[in-house]
């Protein structure tokens, strides 16, 4: 009867559904690997995604991770229905979410101030990434900046809570933007080996320290804040690159002069040992 056909598509369609949602809460990121990755879809990429993500409906009506990720807020989808961008800075998102499963496709991503906590893997970001910030959390523990993506150019990962040594020595020759500001990153840092290409560099507000080798600057840079950290020793301050603009090395133990031939309003040493004096050339 019709009666009978309606309710035997009803029981298939919950069927379905509870199969779905078993299939995405079986998948542990420690037993499923890049490949089997790849071969999953980007809706079911995007419920792994989001899945420690206590209030989903700020992103997919209701919460429910099913829908189309077509009608998912500030997700943007290329012509072929592939996530490319995620967009989601200033939603009041609690939680964690599984970076790891984000789709190789995604070339930008942004959630900033979205009180999220957990951990973040750089280890595992897409290949096609190009931007990504992550500032204003809760995220936690150690990162790992020897495996970005090669494309990468921008990463900002400021205000959380971070912490460990950083190696800026095996960053790719594609990233010109780096803020890893107002952490908890303890220990010394090398400055020697940065890519010739970057222009902005904020270590600003964490526990580094020992000296600062500042002779090997990418002849390009325009920001270099290291301020309010606990580096100490003399200095050597003549080959700063003309192209920079703002230098922050106040709150610092640094010492020496820096000898500029035009005052540089955002030069700035208070609360250190470093004397900046301007010279006009003969």
């Amino acid at each position: 009867s019709i009666t009978t056909n309606v309710g035997v598509y009803q029981l298939l369609i919950v069927y379905a559904f509870f199969m779905h949602t078993l299939f995405i809460s079986s998948l542990d990121p420690e037993v499923v690997g890049r490949v089997e990755k790849a071969s999953l879809s980007h809706q079911v990429l995007m419920e792994l995604l989001i899945a420690n993500i206590e209030n989903k409906e700020e992103i997919c009506d209701s919460g429910d991770t099913t829908i189309d990720i077509a009608k998912w807020d500030d997700v943007e989808l290329d012509e072929r229905g592939q996530v490319t961008r995620i967009i989601w800075s200033g939603y009041p998102l609690y939680g964690s979410i599984n970076f790891q499963w984000l789709p190789n496709e995604v070339c930008g991503v942004w959630l900033n101030s979205v009180y999220i906590s957990g951990t973040i893997d750089l280890t595992e970001l897409p290949s096609e990434l190009k931007e990504m910030t992550v500032s204003k959390n809760k995220l936690s523990g150690t990162i790992n900046l020897k495996e970005l993506p090669e494309k990468i150019w921008l990463l900002s990962l400021a205000n959380n809570r971070l912490e460990g040594s950083l190696d800026l020595e095996h960053l790719p020759d594609s990233l010109k933007r780096l803020s890893l500001s107002s952490n908890k990153f303890f220990g010394e840092i090398s400055l020697a080996r940065l890519p010739k290409g970057m222009d902005v560099l904020s270590v600003n507000d964490n526990l580094l320290c020992g000296s600062v080798d500042l002779t090997s600057l990418p002849g390009g840079i325009r920001w270099l804040h290291l301020n309010s950290n606990r580096f100490i020793g003399e200095t050597d301050f003549r080959f700063l690159p003309q192209s920079l603009k703002r230098f922050n090395i106040s709150n610092t133990m640094l010492q020496g002069e820096i000898i500029l031939h035009e005052e540089k309003k955002y030069f700035v040493a208070e609360n250190s040992g470093v004397k900046i004096s301007v010279k006009q050339p003969k």
